[in-house]
């Protein structure tokens, strides 16, 4: 039978009873959402102006990051605390306060249990160097965005990758978060066939980089594509509705 600290979510059990894995909201968070929902009515968390990722293994082979766990930040807000704060895209975070940071539910949890009211010691790793900087914090907000109406433009199909793209121009500039934009990839919506691997790109997504090498142009990624090998570690950096993330895979 399986026994968690806190609320049960969803169980994953073969033969439909109560053995088998539980998934449960950590205790602490329990707490802590029911102390806000006593006493305003909601609950809230705090934001610092970065994205988190969990670290895999395809991820840190990619990049070639000095360990292949925890969290990395995917991206840090221009002008935001973090990036005030000196904190970069590729830094990994190791503690929050006084907690460790092993992994996303680690990190969620430290967000939640945070004062929104005070700032935030955040730990870093970035290559070999380990430091701490504080951080304002702000309320979170979920902010989302519905990429549509994508322009019917010239496709370019790179096999390998398994997807359709198009340079950065005029017509596709409207889909950016950036004026200054002046070159780069952007994915549009067709189909590759069942084949194709599972990159995880969407609509929209404009490439920025592959394994730490900057994109520019579409003729510039089909070369780096025809080197990749069966078992390669293939990262991805990408801009999705005005934010950096990694998408890592490996290559069939």
């Amino acid at each position: 039978m399986a026994i968690s600290s806190g609320i049960n979510t969803f169980m994953l059990s073969e033969g439909g009873g109560s053995d088998g894995l539980g998934f449960a909201i950590p205790v602490s968070i329990v707490k802590f959402d029911y102390e806000n929902l006593r006493r305003s009515g909601h609950v809230r968390r705090v934001a610092f102006g970065a994205k988190e990722q969990n670290i895999t293994l395809i991820l840190a082979a990619g990049l070639d990051l000095p360990r292949n766990w925890g969290v990395i930040l995917s991206n840090v807000a221009a002008g935001g605390f973090a990036q005030v704060a000196g904190i970069e895209v590729g830094d990994i975070v190791t503690r929050i306060d006084n907690h460790t940071i092993d992994g996303l539910p680690a990190f969620v949890e430290a967000l939640y249990l945070h004062p929104i009211d005070q700032a935030m010691t955040v730990a870093v790793l970035r290559g070999e160097r380990e430091f701490s900087v504080t951080v304002p914090v702000s309320v979170y907000h979920d902010e989302t965005e519905d990429l549509t109406d994508v322009p019917n433009v010239q496709r370019t199909l790179i096999p390998k990758l398994g997807m359709f793209v198009t340079d950065v121009n005029d017509s596709v500039k409207h889909l950016m978060h950036h004026d200054d934009v002046s070159s780069g990839v952007v994915v549009i919506p067709q189909p590759a066939g069942p084949n194709a691997p599972n990159t995880g790109v969407q609509t929209g997504d404009m490439i920025r980089s592959v394994n730490r090498t900057p994109v520019r142009s579409v003729s510039q990624l089909q070369t780096m594509a025809r080197q990749f090998k069966s078992g390669d570690a293939v990262v991805l950096q990408i801009e999705r509705e005005g934010k950096l993330q990694y998408l890592a895979f490996e290559m069939d």
